[in-house]
This record gives structure tokens, sequence and C-alpha cells, in this order.
């Protein structure tokens, strides 16, 4: 079970634009971990989302995945490191940078079937696909932003 570390909301007087949580993977995540802290970035002036995990304790070169689902039309950009979800008309860049590398890869999604119904057709996977570095450790931050936003 995840568990919220922190938590600091849009709406605080201080902040106005800029929202915060963490929340600790680790049990989520099992043996496979020491640690799992994944940092969440709201800022409404940039009109962005980042998404920072930060992981230790994996056996070194051990392959990880950052996934997500989406209706969206993606396209994975040359740069391997830039994907973009377009949908009714609007747009969505999704950044990636880890330490060590990795690169975007998306496919029709083909998961199992749900307790709730079928799956969906027409949803694609985009994948972070990197590893855990020497030290069994990963540094990966996913941003989030409509096309053209500030950066």
């Amino acid at each position: 079970e995840a568990l919220i570390t922190a938590f600091d909301p849009l709406d605080d007087s201080s902040t106005a634009d800029i929202g915060a949580a963490t929340v600790d993977l680790a049990a989520v995540l099992g043996e496979e971990v020491t640690s799992a802290q994944r940092d969440f970035r709201f800022d409404a002036g940039k009109r962005c989302v980042t998404i920072d995990d930060q992981l230790t304790g994996m056996q070194p070169g051990t392959e990880v995945q950052w996934t997500m689902v989406t209706k969206a039309e993606v396209t994975v950009e040359k740069d391997r490191a830039t994907a973009t979800l377009r949908q009714g008309g609007k747009s969505l860049e999704v950044r990636a940078s880890s330490s060590p590398p990795g690169a975007w890869s998306a496919s029709p999604f083909a998961g199992p079937e749900r307790r709730y119904g079928k799956n969906r057709e027409g949803l694609t996977l985009l994948r972070w696909n990197t590893q855990a570095d020497g030290n069994g450790a990963l540094s990966l931050e996913v941003a989030l932003s409509p096309s053209g936003a500030k950066k």
C-alpha cells in the first residue's frame, strides 16, 4: 500500500500556483527495492505536472519501466525522450529523463481482463524503459504539459 508522506495543495495561499505531494511506494514495489519515493509537483503557472521517482536497493542493471495507459494517439518523437499524446484536438507533451538514460516506447495495450469488464479497445501503453545503475539506484523524472506550454 502506498503511503502519502507529504502534501502541499495548490490552493495554499503562500504558493497558489505550486502544489506538491510525496508518496512512499516501497511497500507497493516490495522486496525489489529498499526505498521508492515518488514526488509530484504541480505548477499551474507553467501548466506542468512533474513526477520524480527515486528508487534504491535494486540489483544493478534491473530493468525498470515507467508506464501509463492512454486513449490518446501517441507519437514517440525522434529524440525518444519526448512522447506527444493527441486527443480531441489537444496535445500533451510527456518528457522524461533518467539516470541511467532511457527511451520511450509505445504499443497497443493488451492488459488482462478486468473484473469490472472487458478492456477498452484503442488503448496505448506508453513506457519509459531504463535500468538501475551500478549501485542499484534509479532517478527518473517525467514532466507532462500541454504542447507549447512554458518549460
